[in-house]
């Protein structure tokens, strides 16, 4: 009765100090987006504002060509990276060319996250113009994937890319502490899946971009999801 009395003692106090570590967490979590809604009222603003150093500078060959890569964050569940010159003026102009360019754009996705994503059932390349007609669309802080920290679901999205045509405005990670402003011709490559677990980011992909300049921002967009394939593509599955 004794030892039983013991294991229900400690067994409570265990799981009362998870409830708090969990709780620190949750407040530490509510802070750190304060912080960083309050920051994001000065990162459009201020053209001077410093964009975040590269945590690592590397190369990546493929198809005999090499892109120089800045990676800005890098955790289990959520990487950012930076490519340079990833695609060209005729890539951006050009429809044929949009198959060889989601292929390069797999490509590197499974470099990064070595998982065997299949090039069959993949959504279509988006092509965009991001100007005051649809400003709301990514100047609102939201996530391409899901970014609960849930477990991944088969046929969700796991990496994002984003090619820029022209120069970009700022792109904002506001819970990573990353900015960003792409150049003509770079990607942003953001994956939000822990290749380990399956357990998906838990908000540091959550992003938005500044407004606009004159003239607006040609965009492609290549989203990227795992367990899809010729046979089940991606518009079988609800979930992004």
């Amino acid at each position: 009765i004794m030892i039983n009395q013991m294991a229900d003692c400690v067994e409570h106090g265990v799981k009362q100090k998870v409830q708090e570590i969990d709780d620190e967490i949750t407040y530490q979590g509510a802070i750190r987006k304060n912080i960083a809604n309050t920051l994001e009222r000065y990162v459009c603003k201020d053209e001077k504002f410093p964009m975040t150093d590269d945590l690592i500078s590397q190369s990546w060959t493929n198809e005999q060509n090499q892109w120089s890569t800045h990676i800005k964050h890098d955790r289990p569940s959520s990487q950012i990276h930076v490519i340079e010159n990833f695609i060209t003026d005729d890539e951006c102009n050009s429809d044929t060319q949009a198959p060889q360019l989601q292929q390069r754009a797999l490509h590197y996705a499974n470099h990064i996250l070595g998982i065997g994503l299949e090039a069959g059932g993949q959504e279509n390349l988006i092509k965009t113009l991001y100007n005051q007609d649809n400003i709301h669309q990514y100047n609102t802080f939201h996530c391409d994937g899901d970014c609960t920290g849930a477990q991944h679901q088969v046929g969700a999205r796991v990496a994002t890319l984003i090619m820029y045509c022209s120069n970009g405005p700022i792109v904002n990670f506001r819970n990573a502490g990353v900015r960003v402003r792409p150049d003509k011709g770079n990607a942003i490559f953001v994956s939000y899946m822990n290749t380990n677990t399956m357990q998906m980011d838990s908000g540091f992909t959550e992003y938005s971009a500044c407004p606009p300049e004159e003239g607006g921002t040609k965009l492609l967009i290549q989203h990227i999801r795992f367990g899809v394939d010729e046979e089940k593509p991606w518009n079988m599955f609800h979930s992004l």
